[in-house]
């Protein structure tokens, strides 16, 4: 549970990042994206569910089951990287890889079962693929402050569900 609250965060630190990193954002707004982060999972770190013990084979299924889809995630990435390189298409890597990290959230959503997960990964394919739309820096910059803000707003549910 609080680890999935860590990778959540994580990755909207990282999203956000990005974000910024495609428009002229001043340095020290590099900071906000880290510290809300620490402090979403130190709050989380606060009202964890103490009592909720999982079995050791239901912790093994659900490492299998994340492994798995963080692999093929993985794989499309790379793959989607190579393509778009290819193409001198770069300005449609964000949104592409906001697509892939949101299909991958499907399974897991079924899979640990996580139902929040289904919101998070329509969200974030909603957002790849609106995002195509525009062009670089915008399609960038929306897409990295759009995943961060659902990834922020995702994480907590961990407190709630599986």
């Amino acid at each position: 549970m609080h680890t999935g609250i860590m990778i959540l965060n994580v990755f909207a630190a990282i999203w956000a990042f990005v974000g910024l990193a495609a428009m002229p954002a001043p340095w020290w707004t590099y900071g906000v994206p880290a510290i809300l982060s620490v402090a979403l999972v130190g709050w989380s770190w606060k009202k964890r569910d103490k009592h909720r013990v999982r079995d050791a084979a239901g912790s093994r299924r659900i490492g299998r089951l994340v492994g798995v889809w963080s692999a093929a995630e993985g794989v499309a990435i790379f793959l989607a990287a190579n393509i778009l390189g290819n193409l001198a298409a770069y300005n449609l890597l964000v949104p592409i890889v906001s697509v892939i990290v949101g299909a991958h959230f499907l399974p897991l959503a079924h899979g640990l079962p996580m139902r929040i997960y289904y919101v998070t990964g329509g969200l974030l394919i909603a957002l790849g693929t609106g995002a195509t739309l525009t062009s670089y820096p915008l399609s960038w910059v929306l897409t990295g402050i759009g995943a961060a803000l659902v990834l922020w707003l995702t994480a907590p549910w961990h407190l709630f569900e599986y």
